[in-house]
């Protein structure tokens, strides 16, 4: 990637990334949901609400997606709760959802899994990558209005986290995707409804004409 190329990228990718993250105040929850991916910084963050006592019980839910699938041999809840807890969360504090592939499945089987051990949360914290914060969030209040919840992910600003991926044109396909599942999903009855400023309407369009398509859904 040139240097003109890249900057021009970043400079767009960022005003997603802004839009994307929520950076909620976090409060006592009764529950934290972990929400696997390709993207292991949720880990240490749950692990420090733990160990901060924001709670005492962590969900951690995935099997395989499109990524994970390609990349490892354990279902990615099975992957985060290993790193868990060899950062020392206790097993007593963590439960495992091994069936969920996307973003709704992973709140809505957690949740499932929680009423059948009888686990009725007034308070939820969802824990995801960073640029999965508002989508998240818009899924829960979509099928569990009742619910008080939060988000968060890894407390990490965007040029940091593209430092540390191998793969920055990867995560920038990912976030133009899940800006456009914010803005169709809603129809589906699948998220709230939410506003994107007109900024992040063109950084997004201008993103597709740049060939960032991977991840877009057909619209039919």
């Amino acid at each position: 990637m040139n240097i003109h190329r890249e900057q021009k990228l970043n400079t767009l990718a960022e005003c997603l990334w802004d839009y994307l993250r929520l950076e909620q105040k976090l409060q006592p929850a009764d529950c934290i949901i972990v929400m696997g991916s390709q993207d292991l910084g949720a880990v240490p963050r749950a692990v420090e609400l733990l160990q901060q006592g924001v709670s005492d019980l962590a969900v951690f839910s995935g099997g395989y997606g499109k990524i994970t699938q390609q990349m490892w041999t354990k279902t990615e809840a099975e992957t985060f709760a290993q790193l868990a807890l060899n950062l020392g969360m206790p097993a007593r504090q963590i439960l495992l959802e091994t069936q969920s592939s996307n973003c709704g499945e992973n709140l809505m089987f957690s949740m499932q899994l929680l009423m059948d051990k009888g686990i009725k949360p007034k308070r939820v914290i969802l824990v995801c990558k960073p640029y999965l914060e508002r989508r998240a969030l818009a899924t829960f209040k979509q099928h569990f209005p009742t619910i008080s919840v939060k988000v968060t992910s890894l407390q990490i600003s965007y040029r940091d986290y593209m430092a540390s991926v191998i793969d920055q044109e990867q995560v920038i396909q990912l976030m133009v995707g899940d800006l456009q599942r914010i803005m169709l999903y809603p129809a589906k009855g699948w998220q709230i409804p939410q506003t994107v400023p007109e900024s992040v309407l063109l950084a997004f369009h201008t993103l597709v004409s740049l060939g960032f398509t991977q991840q877009l859904l057909v619209q039919e």
